[in-house]
């Protein structure tokens, strides 16, 4: 297998054969649902976010990217939940549209049709909301970060994105709905 460096030198004015179609639609070695698309995309995130934290000459040119990104990864985790509650709670698994807000709002009424503790508003889940209400407020319709302007040519306000805290309200949300799962789990084996 070549290295990254080698595959660049490798494309350099010519498109050697098997780089042309990299894709293959084919039977899957093992189970692809929800929780391993949430587990790629937050092992992703995380491991850019180490990348772009470690370079100390220019933290900007990775915040697009990693807020679409970490979006994305706290969207499939969120629907990854609540499949998951789904399976026990026997509601409906909402999962359509990419509205953070009422993701988080599906998961937590499948959370509260379970016996677990509700938090009222005190604890990790209310902490949980403030970071999806703030995502889904700098970017509503999943659009700031994957374009420059929206459907109708229109430029994004400017949005600074901190890293550290991306990275941190990336890990909430994720552990949030990660450890969740797993509490549920548990319930269910014991």
């Amino acid at each position: 297998m070549l290295n990254f460096e080698e595959i660049l030198t490798r494309t350099w004015f010519e498109v050697p054969e098997e780089y042309r179609k990299f894709a293959h639609r084919e039977s899957p070695p093992f189970q692809i649902d929800w929780d391993y698309y949430a587990y790629c995309y937050a092992e992703t995130f995380e491991a850019i976010s180490k990348l772009a934290l470690s370079d100390k000459q220019d933290l900007r040119r990775y915040a697009i990217p990693l807020f679409y990104l970490g979006r994305h990864s706290m969207e499939l985790a969120l629907k990854a939940a609540i499949v998951e509650f789904a399976e026990y709670t026997q509601i409906p698994a909402q999962t359509a549209g990419h509205n953070l807000l009422e993701l988080f709002d599906t998961f937590v009424e499948q959370w509260e049709a379970t016996d677990f503790p509700n938090d009222n508003g005190q604890g990790w889940e209310s902490g949980c909301r403030e970071i999806i209400r703030h995502v889904q407020g700098i970017d509503p319709k999943n659009d700031r970060f994957r374009y420059p302007t929206d459907l109708k040519g229109n430029e994004f306000e400017y949005t600074r994105v901190e890293l550290e805290g991306l990275v941190g309200a990336h890990k909430n949300i994720t552990d949030f709905c990660r450890i969740s799962v797993g509490m549920l789990n548990e319930m269910l084996e014991a």
